[in-house]
């Protein structure tokens, strides 16, 4: 047993010996977790080449009786690290019923945390600039050139790929000796998981995916009419609402006088960079306006400031709106991200951007000149990165999956996932009303949690009688300030 194994560093596992040793280890406040790290070829085609190490953290199930299957975390992004601190704690509250009987596994993935980290300051520089523009095509490819320049000693892009990563994980769940395990994703997680039931499909007994979309579902390409339709849930959840519906009656009204005069007349709006301490002065037109409402739509506590923000936006008071553009939009002081995000974004099916596509999709929607902008920069800098193979095609399974989606996701609503039936018979989707991004994280009561810890340990296929919690989850009362 894995019990034994983790503390024992190399004695068996569930299914078989264990060649991965683990150490005692304490993540965040939880001071009964077990870390290690496995050493795997950077490229498998190349036996002789570059190894890297991929970081594990393994939290023992903690009671006496111990499943074969462990629960396997597969963190959003692209480029958040499994292994984090706040990430590992999050899943052990969440899955804590799951834990007593299952080992819980989080692995890095490579190019983050601590499975060889890659990292570029200069690729955040690209995005809506302080003066409210996009940067020419000339400083997209310079801002690639540096960065693979700067990295090219650490590793080669081309090998950070969600295939890639998915193999690693499956090397690891050889190496602790697990024969089948379940597996939870959550956003770009769900793209991974998805990922390794394509290619290791047969070590999968279930899965809850949270918040994705099907691995040829250009959701970047809707991102505009996902965006509009996230927007229009929540106007409509205010205008039902006693409260809000009484201290907002014509907030779509003004909404729409709002774009209509940042569209007509730009503004410039100084507000403070958290990053940094400075004042900065933001031209604030109709794509970065929409950039500051996008930024609201990622989930229910930042949905019920949104009201509040569009009536400050419409009575020429904007404090509300500076503090949303200091947290939204891109200033000239960059940032870092990782080079398996970009690679990623440029070789994975579902984040492929056409601007033509991207302007049919969008249509009226609010956000479709922010979209088209966006979809123009990715090709820009895609063309300038290196070529590599990432997800796409279909998934074919039996494993009992459960798609987790809510209804007023921006990104990854219901419909981005409608087709999985076809070539997963044993899934089901649940539409989680009113929700945002991430079900489990917004889901103050923690039923959605329970529900998904339920439907692990039975592992047979669900039906919609098994998530009642999805018709009426609470909601945070709209704010008013």
């Amino acid at each position: 047993m894995l019990g034994t194994a983790v503390s024992a560093c190399g004695s068996a596992a569930p299914g078989g010996s264990s060649r991965l040793p683990l150490q005692p280890c304490t993540v965040g406040t939880i001071a009964w977790a077990r870390c290690g790290s496995l050493s795997v070829l950077e490229n498998p085609a190349k036996p002789d080449g570059r190894h890297i190490s991929i970081r594990v953290v393994v939290l023992p199930a903690r009671g006496s009786k111990r499943a074969s299957d462990p629960l396997f975390y597969f963190d959003g992004g692209p480029g958040g690290a499994a292994s984090d601190p706040v990430t590992v704690e999050w899943a052990a509250k969440a899955f804590q019923s799951l834990n007593v009987d299952r080992d819980m596994v989080f692995v890095d993935q490579r190019g983050t945390g601590g499975s060889n980290m890659m990292e570029c300051q200069a690729l955040m520089g690209l995005g809506y600039t302080s003066a409210g523009g996009l940067p020419t095509p000339a400083a997209v490819t310079s801002a690639a050139k540096a960065c693979l320049s700067s990295t090219a000693a650490a590793g080669d892009p081309a090998m950070y790929t969600t295939p890639m990563f998915v193999d690693d994980v499956d090397q690891v769940r050889a190496a602790l000796g697990y024969r089948s395990i379940d597996l939870y994703g959550v956003s770009y997680g769900v793209t991974s998981a998805l990922t390794y039931i394509q290619r290791h499909g047969a070590h999968v007994r279930a899965a809850v995916l949270d918040s994705g979309s099907l691995l040829d579902t250009r959701l970047w390409e809707r991102m505009a009419a996902s965006l509009q339709a996230s927007l229009d849930s929540v106007l409509t959840r205010c205008a039902a609402d006693a409260r809000c519906g009484a201290a907002y009656p014509h907030l779509s009204t003004q909404l729409a006088a709002v774009i209509a005069r940042v569209t007509a007349s730009p503004l410039t709006v100084s507000f403070p960079d958290t990053r940094t301490g400075k004042t900065v002065t933001s031209t604030l037109n109709e794509a970065t306006f929409a950039s500051a409402l996008s930024s609201m739509l990622g989930n229910t506590e930042e949905m019920a400031q949104l009201p509040a923000f569009v009536y400050t936006a419409y009575l020429g008071e904007w404090p509300l709106l500076a503090q949303n553009l200091a947290s939204s939009a891109q200033t000239d002081d960059p940032q870092t991200t990782y080079v398996m995000a970009r690679t990623i974004e440029c070789s994975d099916a579902w984040a492929q951007q056409d601007p033509a596509a991207a302007a049919a999709e969008g249509g009226s929607s609010v956000f479709t000149t922010m979209e088209v902008d966006n979809a123009t920069l990715q090709q820009e800098f895609c063309a300038a990165w290196p070529a590599a193979i990432g997800a796409s095609g279909t998934v074919s399974t039996d494993a009992p999956v459960v798609f987790l989606n809510g209804t007023a996701d921006p990104a990854d609503p219901p419909a981005n996932v409608a087709g999985a039936i076809a070539t997963m018979p044993n899934s089901l989707i649940v539409p989680v009303q009113g929700y945002g991004h991430w079900q489990l994280s917004q889901d103050s009561s923690g039923c959605l949690a329970r529900e998904a810890s339920t439907f692990i340990a039975r592992g047979v296929p669900s039906a919609a009688a098994d998530w009642p919690c999805a018709q009426h989850p609470p909601f945070p009362p709209f704010s008013f300030g």
